[in-house]
């Protein structure tokens, strides 16, 4: 990401923030000027006094040990699904919309592992179009060896008559698809970033921290609206208050902190 993009990313983030904390937590932001700066990002001149924001993104924390990203699970994923979809195409199967939830796929090492699970999810595929179970709704269970995959749905590509689909539309989905224990991650991000907090102090007379995500982005898939640990947890931070927001749910949550 260049430095240019980078701001204009920050600068969309803050003023989502102003939106979400006037409509989420009731709150309005009165300055008399913003200044989009560094140490801390913005500036806020209020009447009496300068309030800082420092914003930040969360990520995952790749652990020891740990060769698979999430960004690279994901696209592994997709590649799995690309070739299995290729398969049925070659044996003649019409366009057929098919959502695939994977369980953890991390242990599949060798192309013999990888082209095996392919092989299971094509020819399921193209049994259950032969014996004509498709269906919009049902979640039909896949029986593959080390369960990568939890379940699918595979829906035709005509529908009463109608024809919808010109061609296939093959959709790789993560079963757990967000993180909900990660109260870890949060607090290593906040402790970081209070690493530099008397420097923002320099320019301002109180400082907060903005936390932000996009679960669209596999490296930042977290969810705390389903993590009451990571919502209820008191974490150790020397700013004055701290955020957690998600951009693409416009979920805004001010944590606890002491």
């Amino acid at each position: 990401m260049t430095r240019r993009s980078q701001k204009q990313e920050e600068w969309y983030d803050f003023k989502l923030f102003e939106e979400l904390l006037r409509s989420k937590l009731r709150e309005i932001l009165t300055y008399t000027k913003l200044d989009h700066k560094e140490d801390p990002d913005f500036r806020i001149t209020q009447s009496t006094s300068v309030l800082g924001i420092e914003h930040t993104q969360l990520f995952f924390i790749k652990t020891s040990g740990d060769h698979h990203t999430p960004a690279a699970e994901d696209s592994f994923r997709k590649k799995i699904v690309q070739e299995a979809k290729k398969c049925c195409e070659e044996k003649g199967v019409p366009p057929l919309w098919v959502k695939i939830f994977f369980n953890d796929v991390s242990h599949l090492k060798s192309r013999k592992d990888k082209d095996s699970l392919v092989n299971d999810i094509a020819k399921f595929v193209e049994q259950q179009w032969r014996c004509g179970k498709l269906s919009f709704r049902n979640e039909l269970k896949i029986k593959n060896r080390n369960r990568e995959v939890f379940y699918m749905t595979i829906s035709p590509g005509v529908m009463n008559g109608k024809k919808w689909l010109d061609e296939h539309l093959w959709q790789p989905h993560y079963a757990s698809e967000v993180d909900t224990n990660f109260t870890y991650q949060l607090q290593e991000t906040i402790h970081k970033k209070g690493e530099k907090y008397q420097d923002y102090l320099e320019n301002c007379e109180e400082c907060w921290l903005l936390i932000v995500v996009d679960r669209r982005n596999p490296a930042q898939r977290f969810g705390i609206e389903f993590d009451k640990n990571a919502q209820a947890n008191r974490y150790q931070s020397k700013f004055a208050r701290v955020f957690y927001m998600d951009t693409f749910e416009r979920h805004l949550v001010e944590l606890q902190t002491r």
